[in-house]
């Protein structure tokens, strides 16, 4: 295939030649004999037409030609040597001249007229060849200066500019490996690796400033919780303390995030409280949290080990009129995590009237602060269809820790009958009933089952 091609740019000099002259009647009886395989003949009727002037290019050429489908390499290259002599500035012959030393296996001059080549006509194939070369014999040297001369082009790629950012970083050359890492991140996409090269170089470089504003930009667009955590560590490893909570805090603001997962990355990697920048910057944006999102959030604060987090959150939850509903969330879901200590600071704000919302944590708090009729009267005022079913245990369970079976036994046949009883707690409704001896309420709980088949 490549034989085909370098037939074609002879085929191509040919005809720019028949420009600048007519092809002399000899040359045309020697093109001939070529075109009909006798390569000896044509080859001794060429070499005679080389010192006649008018002619000299274009013998040149079919002798090139002659030789090259002869199969005498060496011979088609002193042939295009000789041409390239007379025409220095042909770029067709210097990189047909190229392929043929490479053919031919004349290793020092194919590269040193790859190099000129390169130089002079600066082509992205021809750089990645010099570059695999040099790559090959393991010259960094000379692969950053040729990186460096042609890296502000259009020739050298995106991973031959993270390259060169590199090379130049492992030589010290802090102020090189950052220009051309920015050239590379700004054409990079935001998951590129280069992103992170960019930023270590700047923290070794000790632009921590610079760094911290790349890493905003970029993690606004990579979206990745992994990333995020792992340049939030990035910057804690290189001392740079106040970027990384401000990072941290940056990161934490964006709810599209999973916030718990971040901070959960950064305990296991030694930088718990840069976890807890980032639980405290996501609580202070997100009022409007969901049941899941609470709950893995005062999960990663018990990760964390900064309980404070979660109060300083609920305690900002409730000064919000909007907030109430997370806020009571959280309550429930910070005195299960922590206890009823840990509520302290914000329990005046905790008001009958807001528990009244929630009288399931009403009633939890109550029963931690040793009120059973508060407790009864929270029970009592508790929905359980609104329930799911870890809290419908909860709930109970309190049921029959306050009051006797036949009490509970009272409450849940009242929740029965105006359909407010899951159909997961009919079975607790028939042990309660049976427990208190109230054998009527049993047999007539059991007579409605069996005319509703699979109720009981």
């Amino acid at each position: 295939m490549r034989t085909h091609v370098w037939f074609v740019a002879i085929l191509g000099a040919g005809a720019l030649l028949a420009g600048y002259a007519a092809v002399p009647r000899h040359a045309e009886h020697a093109a001939m004999l070529v075109r009909d395989g006798l390569y000896d003949t044509a080859i001794e009727q060429l070499q005679a037409l080389r010192g006649e002037s008018r002619q000299t290019l274009h013998v040149l050429v079919q002798l090139q030609q002659a030789r090259l489908r002869q199969g005498d390499v060496d011979g088609a290259i002193q042939a295009l040597e000789d041409f390239l002599r007379l025409r220095p500035d042909d770029a067709s012959a210097r990189n047909l001249h190229v392929d043929l030393l490479a053919r031919a296996g004349r290793r020092a001059e194919y590269e040193t007229a790859l190099q000129a080549l390169v130089r002079d006509y600066p082509d992205g194939d021809r750089i990645r060849e010099l570059l695999a070369l040099l790559r090959r014999q393991q010259r960094p040297a000379d692969e950053v200066a040729l990186l460096t001369a042609h890296a502000g082009g259009p020739y050298v790629s995106l991973s031959d500019l993270e390259r060169l950012g590199a090379l130049l970083a492992e030589r010290g050359d802090f102020v090189g490996a950052i220009r051309w890492l920015s050239h590379a991140a700004y054409r990079a996409p935001p998951i590129a690796r280069v992103h992170v090269r960019l930023v270590d170089a700047m923290l070794v470089a000790g632009q921590s400033e610079a760094a911290l504003a790349h890493a905003k930009r970029w993690l606004d667009k990579a979206r990745d919780d992994f990333l995020a955590a792992s340049t939030i560590q990035r910057f804690g490893a290189a001392g740079a303390l106040v970027e990384a909570r401000q990072l941290a805090g940056h990161v934490g603001q964006s709810s599209s995030r999973s916030v718990a997962d971040i901070a959960g990355a950064l305990v296991r990697s030694g930088f718990p409280s840069l976890g807890a920048d980032v639980l405290s910057a996501w609580a202070a944006v997100r009022r409007d949290a969901t049941s899941d999102e609470i709950r893995s959030f005062v999960a990663a604060t018990v990760a964390t080990g900064v309980p404070r987090v979660a109060v300083r959150a609920l305690a900002e939850w409730l000064a919000q009129p909007r907030g109430e509903r997370a806020a009571l969330e959280l309550a429930s879901a910070v005195l299960r995590a922590y206890g009823p200590l840990v509520l302290a600071p914000v329990r005046d704000r905790l008001t009958p009237d807001i528990l009244a919302r929630a009288p399931l944590l009403g009633a939890e708090l109550a029963r931690h602060e040793g009120n059973p009729l508060l407790v009864r009267r929270f029970l009592a005022a508790v929905d359980p269809s609104r329930l799911d079913i870890a809290e419908q245990r909860r709930w109970l369970a309190h049921v029959a820790e306050v009051g006797p079976p036949g009490e509970t036994a009272r409450l849940l046949h009242a929740h029965w009958k105006a359909g407010r009883l899951p159909d997961d707690l009919d079975e607790a409704l028939i042990a309660a009933a049976s427990q208190s001896g109230q054998s009527v309420l049993v047999s007539a709980l059991l007579s409605r089952g069996r005319s509703a088949p699979g109720k009981f």
